[in-house]
């Protein structure tokens, strides 16, 4: 899991490490504005070469959910937003379903791929137990130092004056 801010609370590193993470990153910054594409920007240089992305949607400022499709134009790869369910398939590919106003949507995508998960109330996470919990208390985050950018790349600039909604490119199921 990696993060940008502030060190979240132990509690939440502890949820993350229950549920299955073997790591947990927070770059830390000092940056106190709504900046979607520094954020993208500085993400990116930690996330290149990663198979698979997941990010949530929507941040505590601005709320535009702009981060994870400037994330994925900055890393070149496909974005899939309200991600639901994920499940392995045969050959290295990934089904996954997506909240649309008439339902759910099932696709199925190549690797590399950035997921954004919204919240929705059907969304299939994974809940740790009392006793993974427990063992997760004892462990500690890796906090690394991350100088945001001072200016986003060009073509994450252009990305926000679309308002990101360009860069939906999945493959069709």
């Amino acid at each position: 899991a990696l993060t940008l801010g502030d060190a979240p609370p132990a509690s939440l590193w502890h949820t993350l490490y229950a549920t299955g993470y073997d790591e947990i990153c927070v770059l830390e910054s000092s940056l106190r504005e709504f900046a979607p594409t520094q954020v993208a920007a500085s993400l990116a240089t930690h996330l290149k070469g990663f198979d698979l992305i997941l990010t949530g949607r929507q941040a505590p400022m601005g709320d535009t959910a702009s981060v994870p499709y400037l994330l994925a134009e900055a890393l070149g790869i496909p974005v899939v937003p309200e991600v639901e369910d994920a499940h392995a398939q045969e050959g290295e590919r990934l089904a996954v379903d997506c909240a649309q106003d008439e339902g759910r949507l099932r696709m199925e995508i190549d690797f590399p791929a950035l997921l954004a998960v919204g919240n929705s109330p059907v969304a299939s996470l994974r809940a740790a137990p009392l006793r993974a919990k427990l063992q997760a208390a004892k462990r500690e985050t890796a906090c690394v130092s991350c100088p945001l950018p001072p200016k986003p790349p060009p073509h994450l600039r252009r990305a926000v004056a679309s308002q990101g909604r360009a860069f939906l490119h999945a493959a069709d199921p």
